[in-house]
């Protein structure tokens, strides 16, 4: 586990079409393609990628320390593989990038309201040289509660003003809050401070929200750029892959 738009859409919402200016692409409501049952599969979530032939997925997650993998598609529970696929290492390694792709300039910056406590996160450079998501998960979760008890730290990842990503008394990971689109649209999938899946041009900086979405974590565009995958929580050990269909 590895831890830390030119463009507005049509968004359907319960059917009816809202036309905003712009480029036309069109974002379907969430629907679910399969559910996760943690009760089953143990931890929490850590990573989701897409296959090279998009058909396929990777599900990460990490246990008191034990990281397990696993691979699954639509409408089927998860299988388990021994190691993570190589696809899934380059994806997730796109995925969670400090840079926006195609545009170097434009980097992720990393805002800090510490209160008493400190909790360890991965820095986008640490990321860059390696260090996984399970080492930091595994730093933070012994120092979790004593924040709680202590005091409140909240981490803001923010891109060109815009806030992206957000870590209270827990671990920063890269990735977690974020995806970006393919270069081509210049955009990021992202969680909103509500938990909501938001779109974001990182060019106009043009943003909607996506009606129907809640309690979402790992979002991941797809790498023709027509979907957007994520985890909405459902229960307590209980998650939904939801899947968004984006046409232009």
């Amino acid at each position: 586990m590895r831890s830390v738009a030119g463009w507005c859409v049509t968004m359907m919402v319960l059917g009816r079409a809202i036309a905003l200016a712009g480029p036309a692409l069109t974002v379907s409501e969430p629907r679910p393609l399969t559910d996760i049952d943690m009760g089953k599969l143990r931890g929490v979530p850590s990573e989701l990628t897409w296959s090279p032939n998009q058909g396929e997925y990777y599900l990460q997650t990490v246990d008191n320390g034990t990281v397990r993998h696993y691979t699954f598609r639509a409408g089927a529970e998860p299988q388990v593989i021994p190691a993570e696929p190589e696809w899934a290492v380059s994806y997730w390694n796109w995925k969670s990038s400090r840079n926006v792709p195609g545009h170097l300039e434009m980097l992720i910056a990393v805002t800090t309201k510490n209160e008493k406590a400190g909790i360890p996160n991965q820095s986008l450079s640490e990321k860059a040289n390696g260090m996984s998501n399970a080492a930091v998960a595994m730093q933070g979760a012994a120092t979790e509660a004593i924040a709680g008890e202590n005091g409140t730290q909240t981490r803001t990842l923010v891109l060109n003003g815009d806030t992206i990503g957000e870590f209270k008394n827990a671990p920063l990971v890269p990735g977690q809050t974020f995806g970006w689109s393919p270069e081509a649209l210049h955009a990021v999938a992202y969680v909103t401070h509500d938990r909501q899946l938001s779109l974001l041009d990182v060019i106009s900086r043009e943003k909607h929200v996506i009606a129907g979405s809640s309690e979402v974590t790992l979002p991941a565009w797809s790498l023709d750029g027509t979907a957007i995958i994520y985890l909405e929580k459902s229960g307590r050990k209980k998650y939904t892959v939801m899947r968004v269909d984006v046409n232009n």
